[in-house]
């Protein structure tokens, strides 16, 4: 199975927030070392001139410079704050998007686990039956649009697949708008998170899929799977859903491979990769 990977705009935010985090930093460290070495030199922060008291003798300094440097360090402390809460709301989103891009490269991974991908040359079999599998396909029709993780076009159907690399456990109604990812942590902390239920950003996916083949003259049944690759993850979910989910790659992998290859011919194949292709142009 041939992978066609588009660029994920995540690349470009993860090396922002990291160049970022690294400022921010810098910036208090930067502005200490200053200070430190102007007061070893002056005596005062802000002098030019070293005064004929010399440093380190606080008693002799001005009531003019003890102001001057009250207001300096004020000024400082303000910018340790600053920079400090940049970074922590940086660091969260930078483990957000890291935490996704890890899920995305889990789910290549699996890819190569699927049948079909080293078994061209042992039987002979034509390329094309293999299909295509595109990672972080944009879709886009009329005012619906939105990004897909992977789609997989093979004889074994039209499959997309969402990939989540959330920990701990998960828990929610599979027709609720939020659920909830409960996490304990070594030292005993508790942490529970709502999280958007990951069933209707699936369902808004393969509905814009849906209108996109069938304005191109193709009705085909599209089958769209939730993984939780992370292996600390657990379900508990409730409801019935059309959609599929399942936590660790074993399980995704044993199903595609079960899943019986007549559901697409060649030809349908080719004529849906050929639609997601023009996709881009």
């Amino acid at each position: 199975m041939k992978i066609v990977r588009h660029k994920n705009p995540n690349v470009r935010k993860l090396t922002f927030l990291l160049l970022f985090q690294v400022v921010l930093a810098l910036i208090p460290a930067t502005i200490s070392i200053y200070f430190i070495v102007r007061y070893i030199l002056f005596g005062d922060v802000l002098a030019y001139e070293k005064p004929p008291y010399g440093p380190f003798l606080p008693e002799n300094v001005s009531p003019e410079a003890t102001v001057r440097n009250l207001s300096v360090g004020l000024v400082f402390i303000g910018i340790v704050l600053f920079s400090f809460a940049g970074f922590v709301i940086l660091s969260q989103r930078y483990n957000i998007l890291s935490s996704g891009y890890k899920g995305e490269s889990t789910l290549k991974k699996l890819v190569a686990r699927i049948d079909g991908v080293g078994t061209a040359s042992k039987h002979g079999q034509s390329p094309r039956q293999h299909g295509c599998a595109f990672m972080n396909l944009p879709i886009r029709y009329r005012r619906g649009k939105s990004e897909i993780d992977m789609l997989l076009v093979s004889r074994r159907g039209v499959i997309i697949i969402e990939v989540k690399n959330h920990s701990g456990c998960i828990m929610g109604d599979c027709h609720k708008l939020t659920w909830q990812q409960h996490k304990v942590y070594r030292d005993g902390k508790v942490v529970d998170t709502e999280m958007n239920n990951p069933f209707m950003q699936l369902k808004r996916q393969r509905d814009i899929l849906k209108n996109i083949l069938r304005a191109a003259g193709v009705e085909v049944w599209i089958d769209s799977i939730l993984l939780f690759s992370n292996p600390k993850a657990r379900l508990r979910l409730t409801g019935k859903t059309n959609e599929i989910c399942f936590a660790g790659g074993d399980a995704l992998s044993n199903y595609i491979n079960s899943r019986p290859t007549d559901a697409l011919t060649d030809e349908e194949v080719r004529r849906i990769v050929e639609i997601v292709r023009g996709l881009d142009s």
